[in-house]
């Protein structure tokens, strides 16, 4: 039996995204609307997985920190639909897995490309020392899962753009660092890594599934452009360096949103 707790805040999206899964023989899912009871349960390892749902970010996040004594290092992870045959990613498997019961809902899961952005915390990826403890939990989640990590490193810029800002220069030499850092430190663990300046679009269309943005700041930014503005698949932001199944979600999301951070942690704690 998979056991998640779910936080359940102000907005309720969230109770009525755990109603759906009420027929999946194999998961049980807990509401709570107290920070100290997930807190608790959390630190002693009580359930399978954890969803921060709803509940205060700043109250829940602080906290997990201390227990961790170590960043969270949250990477989202995001799948969006391109209309082809290509199921070889995690919502793919999550779909398989959760319909091999005969018991259960029909997710619909069709998407052909999946992704890691991040840091997605405001506060997260802040030095090249972080970034590249953070890139090494990125590559460790894809080998887990018998992946080969294709790492996009993001700056401010394009390579032609140095010496038009002090703070563009600063993004481009730590992407060019960083970028030459993983290729020696993890050459061995990855397909390949790459220095794509500002090109973001490039770098989700040549199918990598590491986008790493030049901070924490900038990362949120690109999450709340694709998934809240445009609508892609996002199934919340794993904390990489937790030993436990942590999922943070934005308190703005919709019922299919949290959806998703369920089926992903379900996934997850079936695999990992």
């Amino acid at each position: 039996m998979i056991k998640i707790l779910v936080g359940c805040g102000k907005n309720k999206n969230v109770m009525e995204s755990c109603e759906s899964f009420s027929k999946i023989n194999d998961l049980k899912i807990t509401l709570t609307d107290s920070e100290e009871y997930f807190i608790n349960s959390y630190k002693n390892n009580e359930y399978n997985g954890y969803i921060r749902g709803s509940l205060s970010s700043s109250s829940i996040l602080s906290k997990i920190k201390e227990l961790n004594s170590f960043p969270l290092n949250r990477a989202t992870y995001i799948s969006n639909i391109f209309n082809n045959n290509e199921d070889n990613n995690i919502s793919s498997n999550i779909n398989s897995n959760i319909n091999n019961d005969s018991n259960s809902i029909n997710t619909g899961f069709n998407d052909s490309h999946e992704f890691l952005l991040c840091p997605v915390g405001i506060d997260e990826g802040e030095t090249i020392k972080d970034k590249i403890e953070f890139i090494k939990s990125t590559i460790d989640f894809w080998n887990k899962l018998s992946k080969t990590p294709k790492i996009a490193i993001l700056s401010g810029g394009r390579k032609e753009d140095f010496g038009r800002s002090d703070k563009v220069d600063k993004t481009l030499n730590e992407a060019e660092t960083l970028c030459n850092d993983v290729s020696i430190k993890f050459n061995s663990s990855i397909g390949s890594v790459k220095n794509y300046g500002i090109l973001i679009e490039k770098a989700i269309a040549d199918k990598n599934n590491v986008i790493f943005a030049p901070n924490g700041i900038i990362g949120n930014v690109i999450f709340r452009t694709l998934v809240l503005v445009n609508n892609w698949n996002s199934y919340g932001a794993l904390a990489l360096s937790s030993d436990k199944i942590f999922i943070d979600t934005s308190r703005d999301q919709s019922i299919k949103g949290y959806q998703r951070s369920i089926e992903f942690a379900y996934f997850l704690a079936k695999r990992i």
